[in-house]
C-alpha cells in the first residue's frame, strides 16, 4: 500500500556542498558562488561551506554552514554593483565577527544583523550556522525611510526573536506552501521585519526633498528607458549624485524600482 503522497516543493531549493567536491577546487568554486556580491577569501586551512537557498517573493533565504571564511564588500563593489537590497544575518550557533566603516563587532546566537547592501562590509566565520535573508528594498522602504543609519544595527531581545521565528519558519515550510500561501507568508514576515526595524532605529526627520535633483534624476530614467542595463548607478552617474542620495531621494515614492 502507497504511503501517503509527499507536498510537492512549491519552491525549489539551489544546493551547494563542498563536501561533494575535490578539496582541491573546493573554495574556488565557493569563491565564484559569491563573486556576484562579494569578495569571499578562505581564512583557514579547513575551510567548508554548505549553503542553500531558496527564492521566495521580494526575498531569499540562504542557509549556511561555514566554516573559516571571510566575505566582503569594498567601497569599490558597492559603487560597481546595483545591489540595493537589504540583508539579514541570523546567527543560529557560533558566532559572525563584522566590519561597518567605523566598528567592529561580533554578532552571537540569535542575534540578527542587519545590512544595506548600499554599504561597505565585512563578515568572517570560524564556524557558524546562518540563515540569511535578502529582501527587496520595496518591502521595508516605508520601515527605513524614517530612521537613522541601520548598516551593522544588530536586533536583539524579543523582537529579534520574533523576526527569527518567523526566518526559521519560512525556511522550514516554505517547500509546502503554494504560491498564494507564500505570497501571504512572506507579507506577513514583512510586517513584522517592519516593526522589528522600526523599533532597532533611531527616529530621524527624513531628509529635505532636493526637487531639483529629484527631476534630474526623473529626467535620467526617461532618457535611459530603453536600456536593458538601466539601474542605480546608470541613473546616478547621469544625474550626477551619489547611489546613497538617489535611494533617498526616491524613498517616499516606493524606491528606485519603482520609479522605474
Amino acid at each position: 500500500m502507497a504511503g501517503p503522497e509527499q507536498p510537492k516543493d512549491q519552491t525549489p531549493r539551489f544546493h551547494f556542498d563542498t563536501a561533494v567536491l575535490d578539496p582541491s577546487d573546493r573554495f574556488e568554486a565557493y569563491r565564484f558562488l559569491y563573486a556576484g556580491g562579494s569578495d569571499a577569501c578562505a581564512i583557514g586551512l579547513h575551510f567548508s561551506a554548505a549553503v542553500s537557498a531558496r527564492p521566495l517573493d521580494g526575498m531569499v533565504l540562504f542557509e549556511r554552514r561555514l566554516a573559516q571564511v571571510s566575505h566582503e564588500r569594498t567601497p569599490a563593489r558597492v559603487r560597481g554593483d546595483d545591489f540595493e537590497h537589504v540583508v539579514l544575518q541570523l546567527v543560529l550557533s557560533g558566532e559572525m565577527r563584522v566590519e561597518t566603516p567605523g566598528r567592529r563587532f561580533v554578532v552571537a546566537p540569535g542575534e540578527i544583523v542587519v545590512f544595506d547592501m548600499n554599504r561597505p562590509q565585512r563578515t568572517e566565520i570560524q564556524n557558524a550556522h546562518t540563515l540569511t535573508c535578502a529582501v527587496a528594498r520595496s518591502l521595508v522602504a516605508e520601515a527605513i525611510a524614517t530612521l537613522t543609519d541601520l548598516h551593522g544595527t544588530v536586533m536583539q531581545g524579543s523582537r529579534a526573536g520574533l523576526v527569527a521565528d518567523m526566518m526559521v519558519s519560512l525556511n522550514r515550510h516554505a517547500a509546502s506552501l503554494s504560491g498564494a500561501e507564500m505570497a501571504a507568508a512572506v507579507g506577513a514576515f514583512a510586517e513584522i521585519l517592519r516593526i522589528g526595524l522600526r523599533a532597532t532605529g533611531t527616529a530621524t526627520p527624513p531628509p529635505p526633498l532636493d526637487r531639483r535633483k529629484l527631476e534630474r534624476a526623473c529626467a535620467a530614467i526617461e532618457r535611459q528607458l530603453a536600456d536593458p542595463l538601466l539601474g542605480p548607478s546608470h541613473i546616478a552617474a547621469e544625474a550626477e549624485i551619489s547611489r546613497s542620495r538617489l535611494y533617498e531621494l526616491f524613498q517616499p515614492f516606493g524606491g528606485v524600482a519603482r520609479q522605474i
